[in-house]
């Protein structure tokens, strides 16, 4: 829109961190498992140039121009059972995250958009899948899967108008 590059300033964003994994599962049978899992994650934050003359009221300049790394933890537990005379695997699991700092793109009254970190979310959700060999050149499969999001904290969000319990931008209902 301005016929060239933008500087952004700051021009760089540093951050580190640990991402630990645990994962413990349990054979009932030679045809059924159980497992539950918990993995912590995060994708890089950045740097973003203030647009002057189209602040968010009361938002920190900092909060603008130092996008931070969004966080989450990951909860998992599941079954997996395998009917060997029928070739049928069936498989259910149910998770929920804790995201902390979501990154989410708002819109400016002056029409520019930007990234901001929000306070914090949770998704809880649930996945089916069934496979069954039907002969032995076809295989059919099913799955289906459910999620709700919901922010928890809005944080600086608030400032777009987001609110307690709306659902987290870009995920599908």
């Amino acid at each position: 829109m301005n016929f060239g590059t933008t500087p952004s300033d700051p021009q760089q964003n540093k951050e580190s961190g640990v991402d630990p994994k645990f994962g413990l599962s349990y054979q009932i049978t030679d045809g059924a498992m159980v497992y539950a899992s918990a993995s912590k994650g995060f994708r890089a934050g950045g740097a973003q140039a203030n647009f002057s003359g189209c602040a968010l009221t009361g938002l920190p300049i900092d909060d603008i121009t130092h996008i931070k790394s969004d966080t989450l933890w990951s909860y998992e537990a599941g079954t997996k059972i395998q009917i060997p005379q029928t070739g049928i695997l069936f498989s259910a699991a149910g998770f929920h995250i804790n995201w902390d700092n979501l990154q989410q793109q708002v819109a400016l009254p002056c029409g520019y958009y930007l990234q901001l970190n929000g306070g914090s979310a949770s998704i809880n959700g649930g996945e089916i899948e069934l496979t069954g060999r039907v002969t032995q050149a076809l295989t059919v499969r099913f799955g289906a899967g459910y999620e709700k999001t919901d922010i928890v904290n809005p944080g600086a969000l608030s400032f777009a108008g987001v609110t307690a319990g709306a659902p987290v931008q870009d995920v599908p209902s």
